[in-house]
């Protein structure tokens, strides 16, 4: 276990910080894994706000906006104009700069994350999960 803030009282969960690009997986109201590295949409965009969410769809692969192939794509968010935010591994970034705090705003909204941790999300949350959004 890991002493890990704001994790849901649920099975299993997840937090994402985004002020720091790095989120974090909980089971049992509890952190199980230390934070890992992603990166979201800037700061101004601001989706999605704090807030806890469920995950609502998981896709093996699914479409970004301009068309790109994103793998192992957990939605937990929509967006006011209808489109769905979610963790999906990195596309169109260099792997080794996920999580760096100059590559904020490299998304247009998701949680962009390494293959290997896109896996883990993946086999971990499930539909109904809570995300817990603690900062933007």
């Amino acid at each position: 276990m890991f002493d890990l803030p704001n994790c849901p009282d649920a099975p299993r969960g997840a937090v994402a910080d985004k002020a720091n690009q790095r989120y974090w997986l909980c089971a049992d109201g509890a952190a199980v894994t230390d934070e890992i590295p992603m990166t979201t949409a800037s700061e101004n965009y601001g989706l999605p706000p704090i807030g806890t969410y469920e995950v609502f769809a998981r896709d093996e692969n699914a479409f970004g906006i301009g068309g790109e192939a994103l793998e192992r794509f957990v939605a937990f968010y929509t967006t006011p104009r209808g489109n769905r935010i979610a963790f999906h591994e990195v596309v169109n970034q260099d792997p080794s700069t996920v999580g760096d705090l100059d590559k904020r705003g490299e998304s247009a909204g998701c949680f962009r994350v390494r293959e290997g941790d896109s896996v883990q999300v993946w086999e971990f949350l499930q539909i109904g999960d809570p995300v817990v959004i603690m900062s933007n």
